[in-house]
């Protein structure tokens, strides 16, 4: 039995913890690595105590272990470069889910260890260009999007080693996860045309574009987000089918649109690529997936409402013709910033965000909790709606630029963008720690400390104590702003920096 001085106390499941020890072991005596065992008990153990999630951590090591090529090569490479053992135990203890990808694909870890991947960003262009050269390799739509699956996943594995790794800013993670969503569903609707090409063997004589809302408009968007898309069309018209039937411009882009959505949200073998959410199209989610130019404009000048200008201030070309993508954007900046109001924005804003609150009642969600992050995003749309009609340079979708805008403007002071910004970063953050656990989308802080205190640590705090307080420390300093912008009066104009 292979000896080792690695205390089962390290463990939640001391049982568990002290079994798979001697399975980790046995494995690298077997492996017939050079180093001595005790130099990898030693190394297991200095990584184990500083892990976040011991028991996670050593439970995936074995797991990546036993779907590793050659154990031996494994072992050498993460004895002679104590970075890749840093690297690889921190994948394991902050993420189930970059362990998932790991054991589904270990040459990954490779890749990522012996190339540039974990030392910059990786340029939009360079990975679009990247995807066409895979869409060229194969020729069926469903090859073609299984490949650009398997792209996703590897990307996704290298933009979380360096958050993991502190090689890269919030901003830079959530930019780099935004490109690799529009180029994803640039290459789902490449395929859809292609699997439209059959039956439409004329398309229509007028762009297509996919519009990003919410997070993925504001180029800032999470590892485990829904996709808010909407999508456009120029003009109306009509073609014919393979059977000769005429067809309108209409319904062809519906049926691509249907078709879009379903290459991007359907799992095939290699996974899905987003969930997707229409539901913010014109009429509350009831009407045509795809409406034209014209349709949009029609709708929002005569029936849009004031939640719907907010979610425009998001919106951004991410797929299609970009031409018209802008053209979309730019027709529609008098009605999302009207110079006037008949209704001061700021008290529905305060409304909308009231009946929030009250629906989620007690629960610790950082994303809809008072002074979270929907504080925040109202806090600088309701600025934005008030002062953008005839300041365009606050015209900006993303959450962190538009704050730095306000405090140039003197709409927010410093001291409150730099209270938001920082805010903004933590609950981001955290965000994504309770994201890439196990690949899900919540926003809700574990109830027990058992799994509270992994989170801390996972946030570079020293103790659940710690990691509440600093919460409730932003909490309350975000809400405080909320109130200035968004105070209510029953009577006389609004006063305080909602008066602006």
């Amino acid at each position: 039995m292979p000896e080792h001085d690695i205390p089962t106390s390290l463990f939640r499941d001391p049982t568990a913890g002290s079994r798979n020890l001697l399975v980790i072991h046995e494995e690298f005596i077997r492996s017939g690595a050079a180093a001595p065992v005790e130099e990898f008990s030693r190394a297991l153990h200095a990584q184990l105590d500083s892990s976040p999630d011991p028991d996670m951590t050593l439970m995936n090591l074995l797991r990546f272990t036993e779907a590793s090529f050659s154990k031996a090569s494994l072992f050498n490479d993460l004895l002679r470069y104590p970075a890749y053992m840093e690297l690889l135990m921190k994948l394991f203890g902050y993420s189930r889910y970059f362990a998932d990808i790991l054991v589904r694909e270990p040459g990954l870890f490779r890749w990522l260890t012996t190339s540039s991947a974990m030392n910059e960003p990786v340029s939009k262009g360079r990975l679009e260009e990247e995807i066409r050269r895979l869409l060229r390799t194969f020729e069926k739509p469903e090859r073609r999007l299984d490949a650009v699956k398997r792209l996703q996943r590897r990307e996704l594995l290298r933009i979380g080693a360096q958050d993991i790794m502190k090689f890269a800013s919030l901003a830079g993670v959530t930019l780099q996860l935004s490109d690799l969503a529009d180029l994803a569903v640039d290459a789902a609707l490449a395929a859809a045309m292609q699997q439209l090409s059959d039956k439409y063997p004329s398309p229509p004589r007028t762009p297509f574009a996919v519009i990003g809302l919410g997070k993925l408009g504001g180029a800032e968007l999470n590892y485990s987000s829904d996709i808010d898309i909407l999508f456009v069309y120029g003009e109306e018209g009509e073609t014919r089918g393979a059977d000769g039937r005429v067809t309108s411009y209409h319904e062809y882009f519906n049926k691509l649109s249907e078709r879009l959505v379903q290459n991007i949200s359907q799992p095939s073998a290699e996974g899905y690529l987003y969930r997707v959410d229409t539901r913010l199209r014109p009429e509350s989610g009831a009407g045509p997936l795809a409406r034209s130019l014209r349709s949009f404009l029609v709708y929002y000048e005569s029936r849009g409402e004031l939640w719907e200008r907010q979610m425009l201030i998001k919106a951004r070309a991410v797929g299609g013709d970009a031409a018209l993508g802008r053209q979309f954007i730019d027709q529609l900046q008098p009605f999302v910033y009207p110079r006037t109001f008949f209704h001061h924005p700021a008290e529905s804003i305060a409304r909308i965000k009231a009946r929030i609150e009250a629906k989620v009642g007690d629960e610790a969600k950082i994303k809809l909790m008072a002074g979270g992050i929907r504080d925040i995003e109202f806090i600088v749309q309701a600025l934005q709606l008030l002062n953008a009609g005839k300041k365009k340079n606050l015209r900006e979708s993303n959450t962190m630029r538009a704050i730095e805008a306000l405090v140039s403007d003197d709409l927010l002071t410093d001291h409150e963008g730099a209270v938001l910004t920082n805010a903004y970063v933590f609950y981001r953050t955290l965000e994504h720690r309770l994201q890439t656990l196990m690949n899900t989308q919540t926003h809700t802080l574990p109830s027990d400390d058992a799994t509270l205190s992994g989170v801390a640590r996972r946030m570079d705090l020293l103790s659940v104590q710690e990691l509440r307080q600093a919460i409730r420390g932003h909490l309350a300093a975000v809400r405080q702003i909320f109130d200035q912008v968004l105070s209510l009066r029953s009577q006389g104009p609004p006063a305080g920096i909602a008066a602006v």
